[in-house]
């Protein structure tokens, strides 16, 4: 089994602030806020979160310092990662490491801020490694098409034209197991922030 990470890839906005992430206890108060207790959701889908930093990135992905974000093998933003992590023990479940660009909090688009999209995205491919779907065929390319629909969602709901349209052209078809309704069903103290 090849475990590969997963990251959002950023179309441009049209605003971007400078504002950034400074510790990974402001990331944690913010997800706290926005999205549920982090501590319970790192241990609902076995995850850790931080922000992303020159020295703590899966193989394929480099940094920033000048604009904060993480950047892809071909050296365009993302607003995040998610890399899946064997266990040590024989039944231990998938872990993941979710790694959040710190620019990210100054990402707007159509005056949306993105954060809430990103990190909901990554925590999504997240919940796919925890459930142990790494082993099933097409895994990758279903949790991208599951994420990229909870983030065409999101953006149409709140009228984000820039990665509506992003979204639109990265869909495609998944197991409805993988659906973000899924999550919040089985997770009811993880706000995806649509229903």
């Amino acid at each position: 089994m090849s475990l590969k990470s997963s990251a959002f890839q950023l179309p441009d906005g049209d605003k971007l602030t400078g504002e950034y992430f400074a510790s990974d206890g402001e990331l944690d108060a913010f997800i706290t806020k926005n999205i549920g207790e982090v501590n319970g959701i790192e241990s609902s889908l076995g995850t850790d979160i931080s922000l992303g930093s020159p020295t703590n990135l899966p193989l394929g992905y480099g940094y920033s310092t000048r604009s904060n974000f993480i950047l892809d093998n071909q050296g365009a933003r993302v607003g995040g990662v998610t890399t899946p992590v064997k266990g040590t023990g024989y039944f231990e479940k998938l872990k993941s490491l979710v790694h959040i660009s710190p620019a990210i909090k100054g990402q707007f688009y159509s005056g949306v801020n993105a954060a809430r999209m990103i990190i909901r995205h990554e925590l999504l491919h997240a919940f796919h490694n925890s459930m142990g779907f790494a082993v099933r065929p097409n895994f990758v390319n279903h949790s991208e098409y599951a994420a990229n629909a909870y983030s065409l969602a999101y953006s149409k709901i709140n009228n984000m034209v820039t990665p509506l349209n992003y979204a639109r052209k990265l869909w495609g078809n998944y197991p409805s197991i993988y659906s973000w309704r899924v999550l919040s069903k089985q997770f009811p103290k993880i706000n995806m922030g649509i229903k």
